[in-house]
């Protein structure tokens, strides 16, 4: 969609946009009667009358101006915020496996939102300039006649130069982030890699290569930004030759303009100056443009994944059953079919090697991802994924760090409590509704975010590898003490683990292999499971 076609269909900012240009048709007007004045030098009632009318034009012109610029900043604050609040209210209703494809776009998004806000609030002076400068020429084709087209078609080819240098400036720049990431990115792998590479020379000469192609193409957008620098700075030095080359033209040359139609074009073209660099500015409609395309295909990507939000309410699980259900990967891997049956008071592991497809049948039975292939039952019955999800509290290995406890039906009590359960009494406090701080190592974040999921009291808790990068005392509490305290309250507790030590506190371990369950085992045959 087009930026300018996207701005103009809002009717408000029609609106506001009208009273944009009538400011700048109404600054127009004052050069001519200023000339006149100066030219005719009139006295008495019609000198006062004049000043008067100068004063009011002036004073109409500032009023306008405040007016119509924050007519149309509000006009596209809300439209912008009613873009962001669309793209958020999507990703809530959104397949998490799309979210997770997009999540790039997705940390574009806030930067994207910023360039259409900034570039939306430049669109009034834009308007203001451009009729400024087309009531500047109609006064000079009043005064000169022909002569304006002369002065219309030099300063048009000087801006429209003018305009496809900044243009270039900017894609140059837009360039230069991405390129510059390229070689962050292959210097990254340089030095990650480093042992592998002082074991493969082939392999430290292709990364080396990469390096210095990149490298290369960095400095091509460089070089390409320094040249549209320099036509620009160059540019700005020759107005003042141009401009007199011009005048010498329109006064001496086959025009023979008159000394008062001179000064009028003296005035014109140092006052449309101003307005002039002024439009040198939209060539940042250019970042409007991208910024509003993959904000427009963000959100239709998203909207073609919905799956609804979860249920409002949990209720009480007799049984858990996954029967034949698959999920496939893009790339062609799949987990499943997979049959289990999961009770309350039931304390399970789930173990098996990185990739064996652990966390992906945890984001299946939780309804997460939905299931290519097969049912998932709660106590005996088909439910929506929206229904199953409501049932579940999950901790995730990438633990995530809100800065509030959103939508938890807990007293500050309650919090302070399951803050000093978890080892983070004296290091984290809710402080007018917000955690802080929360700049905590890896292991306090999840223990942060295991706080928060004792707290939601659901019948169904999943754990995926909480226990990593916790202190050997804590590990100990977490498998001895407090997953078998959550199943003696008759909660499902699922937990992903690597540590063969703890099997034998589970009442079931379940290994994976390949996406597919190798042994569904009692704990007194757990001690066989190995990693």
């Amino acid at each position: 969609m087009s930026f300018l076609r996207w701005l103009f269909a809002l009717r408000a900012a029609r609106v506001a946009s009208a009273a944009c240009a009538a400011s700048g048709m109404i600054k127009s007007l004052a050069l001519p009667l200023a000339i006149w004045v100066v030219n005719n030098r009139p006295e008495g009632w019609l000198f006062a009358a004049l000043a008067v009318g100068y004063a009011g034009l002036a004073v109409t012109a500032y009023l306008t101006d405040i007016r119509s610029s924050d007519a149309l900043a509000a006009v596209l604050g809300d439209v912008i915020h009613t873009l962001r609040l669309s793209i958020v209210d999507r990703v809530r209703r959104a397949e998490l496996r799309v979210v997770e494809q997009n999540q790039g776009t997705l940390a574009l998004m806030t930067r994207d939102l910023e360039d259409l806000r900034a570039v939306s609030g430049l669109m009034q002076g834009y308007l203001r300039a451009a009729f400024e400068i087309l009531g500047y020429l109609l006064y000079a084709f009043s005064v000169a006649g022909l002569g304006t087209l002369a002065l219309i078609a030099g300063l048009g080819w000087l801006f429209w130069g003018m305009l496809n240098n900044a243009r270039a400036q900017r894609l140059a720049l837009s360039d230069y982030g991405a390129r510059e990431e390229a070689v962050g990115r292959g210097l990254n792998d340089l030095w990650t890699g480093m042992p592998r590479f002082l074991l493969d020379r082939p392999a430290m000469r292709a990364v080396r290569d990469e390096v210095r192609l990149r490298r290369h193409q960095l400095d091509e957008t460089l070089a390409a930004h320094d040249r549209a620098e320099s036509v620009s700075a160059a540019f700005n030095m020759a107005q003042p030759l141009i401009m007199c080359g011009l005048l010498t033209l329109l006064v001496t040359g086959p025009f023979g303009l008159s000394g008062t139609a001179a000064f009028a074009f003296v005035s014109i073209i140092f006052m449309t100056r101003g307005p002039s660099f002024a439009l040198l500015g939209m060539g940042r409609i250019v970042l409007a443009e991208r910024a509003l395309e993959r904000l427009c295909a963000l959100e239709r990507t998203l909207a073609t994944a919905e799956i609804g939000l979860p249920g409002a309410q949990a209720g009480l699980v007799d049984r858990l059953e996954l029967r034949k259900v698959v999920f496939r990967f893009e790339d062609g891997f799949a987990v499943g079919p997979i049959g289990l049956t999961f009770r309350p008071g039931e304390l399970v592991f789930v173990v098996g090697h990185n990739g064996s497809g652990k966390t992906t049948l945890m984001k299946i039975m939780s309804g997460l991802y939905p299931a290519s292939h097969g049912k998932i039952y709660l106590n005996g019955k088909s439910v929506s994924r929206a229904a199953l999800r409501a049932h579940f509290t999950v901790t995730f290995a990438d633990a995530w760090l809100f800065e509030r406890p959103y939508g938890l039906d807990a007293t500050p009590e309650q919090i302070a409590a399951a803050l000093a359960e978890v080892g983070l009494g004296g290091v984290v406090d809710l402080c007018d509704g917000a955690f802080e701080p929360l700049e905590l190592s890896t292991g306090q974040q999840r223990r942060l975010a295991l706080a928060v999921a004792l707290l939601e009291r659901r019948p169904i808790a999943i754990f995926d590898e909480w226990d990593a990068h916790q202190d050997p005392e804590t590990k100990r509490w977490y498998f001895e003490t407090l997953l078998p305290r959550l199943a003696r309250e008759g909660r499902v507790v699922i937990a992903v683990c690597h540590d063969a030590r703890y099997f034998a506190a589970a009442d079931r371990v379940i290994e994976m292999k390949s996406g597919q369950v190798l042994t569904d085992s009692v704990a007194s045959s757990s001690a066989e499971v190995h990693e």
